[in-house]
C-alpha cells in the first residue's frame, strides 16, 4: 500500500467519524427538545384540566 493510499484512507476514516459525531450530536439535541416539548404539553394539559 502507498503512502497516498494510507493518507486517503486515514481521510475517509476522519469523514466517517466526522459524520458519527455529527449525528450524536443531533440525537443529544433532538433528545433534549423532545423532553423540553412533553414537559410543555404535560403542563398544558395539567392546568387546562385543573380549569
Amino acid at each position: 500500500m502507498t503512502t497516498n493510499d494510507e493518507e486517503l484512507r486515514v481521510k475517509h476514516l476522519a469523514d466517517i467519524q466526522a459524520t458519527v459525531s455529527r449525528l450524536a450530536q443531533n440525537s443529544f439535541t433532538i433528545r433534549g427538545w423532545s423532553v423540553t416539548l412533553v414537559s410543555v404539553v404535560i403542563t398544558a394539559y395539567r392546568l387546562a384540566a385543573a380549569q
